[in-house]
């Protein structure tokens, strides 16, 4: 959410700065401005272009159409600032010869471009868009604002001045663009603001807005070419690129620690179940350990030691001796109705209908809660399903929620 009280110091600070800058009377010398125009217009430029790298790495990764368009944007709108610094008098000829009107005539380019763009950005539906080939998208669109630029500077005299060498001061046709970038700018603003976008690139976004209206003001109220409003415009120009280029570039290093974060908490998780797949490997050995202790019943012990008798080499017995042998022998191997069926019943709360099922599945608990009242891992069911059917048999849950549970394994007998 904005933070009004922050917004509002910011709009005070720069009206101050802004009404403070205007009672300067102060008319800097051609090279000096130049030398600091230059130095101002590049660094803008370099700024600009990296909001658009920015940009279009987030739209890589998060297909954003507004991430798109914002690249899209700063880019073309870094490649005319850069048309602009190389169209003052002093810099060699570009296109056509350079004047003031000229490098006007593109600053305008590049500040309806930003503004339409940002407008676009904003007012169109926030949704995904997938880009076959992105690349090519940027570079096509590039190519054709570069045709547009050229076409520009050729045709610049049938196009309306933006500067009067006479007078030496910007028309009205100027000055009225700058107030419709102003107008474009408080119309993103608010649209973003009604939003009420948790994004904090779009509270920077908001901020750096406010920062370019009072640049456009700047530049919409300077009287001479070389006067302090100018140059506090391109102050205001390059600090509200780096409010776009900060809220960028914390998100980004935000994103990469969450990212972090979620694979820390990944490992983790997985260390948690390779610890319970131990515990479990374990469970199953003891489960087997004691399974195959209590199968060995008496029953093995009686057929073992009538074999022992009935072998001859323990001595001779009688006929009726031998007979009786015979006779507990073949009991041993007799079949109690061809299957045996183990119950084991209990009174407690019951299991769901909709859960019986699923209870014998690995890992399964009714309860799976950190607060649960039982323990255990849900394996114990799984493996005496495993173990019975490997052995032929069935296991079958009778249960009413609540009332209790009945577990009911049957194994096949077999004779010899």
């Amino acid at each position: 959410m904005f933070k009004k009280h922050c917004l509002k110091v910011l709009i005070i600070a720069l009206l101050l700065v802004y009404l403070f800058t205007g009672q300067i009377d102060l008319v800097l010398e051609p090279g000096t401005f130049l030398t600091l125009h230059l130095t101002l217009e590049f660094t803008s430029v370099i700024v600009s272009m990296l909001v658009s790298i920015f940009c279009w790495y987030e739209y890589r990764y998060q297909q954003q159409q507004k991430m798109l368009i914002m690249a899209f944007t700063f880019c073309l709108t870094g490649i005319t600032d850069f048309v602009h610094t190389l169209s003052y008098l002093g810099m060699p000829e570009f296109i056509t010869a350079n004047s003031a009107n000229k490098a006007s005539t593109f600053w305008v380019l590049a500040r309806l471009s930003q503004g339409i763009g940002l407008l676009l950005a904003f007012f169109l539906p926030d949704k995904k868009l997938r880009i076959p080939v992105p690349g090519v998208f940027l570079a096509v669109g590039t190519l054709i604002w570069l045709l547009v630029i050229t076409a520009v500077g050729v045709f610049l005299s049938w196009l309306p001045a933006m500067y009067n060498p006479g007078t030496q001061d910007q028309t009205v046709i100027k000055i009225a663009a700058e107030y419709i970038v102003i107008l474009l700018y408080i119309l993103t603003a608010t649209k973003i603001k009604q939003s009420k976008s948790a994004d904090p690139r779009d509270t920077w976004l908001v901020y750096a807005l406010v920062v370019g209206i009072f640049g456009e003001l700047a530049f919409a109220t300077y009287v001479y070419v070389y006067d302090t409003y100018n140059l506090l415009g391109h102050l205001f120009k390059i600090l509200s690129f780096g409010l776009i280029l900060k809220g960028l570039f914390e998100e980004a290093i935000g994103q990469l620690y969450r990212n972090n974060e979620a694979l820390a908490a990944q490992r983790r998780e997985l260390a948690g179940v390779n610890r319970q797949l131990k515990e479990a490997d374990q469970l199953k050995d003891e489960f087997l350990a004691n399974t195959n202790h209590e199968l060995r019943s008496p029953l093995t012990a009686i057929i073992a030691f009538t074999e022992l008798l009935a072998d001859r080499n323990t001595g001779p017995l009688n006929p009726l001796q031998r007979d009786y042998l015979n006779e507990i022998a073949d009991s041993s191997m007799d079949e109690t109705a061809g299957e045996a069926t183990i119950s084991v019943e209990d009174s407690g709360t019951g299991i769901d209908p909709s859960e019986q099922e699923a209870v014998f599945e690995m890992f399964y608990q009714v309860d799976g809660t950190s607060s649960r009242s039982y323990g255990g891992t849900g394996i114990g069911l799984s493996l005496v399903k495993n173990l019975v059917e490997m052995h032929g048999g069935s296991v079958s849950l009778e249960s009413r929620h609540p009332g209790g549970s009945k577990f009911s394994f049957t194994l096949p007998l077999f004779t010899k």
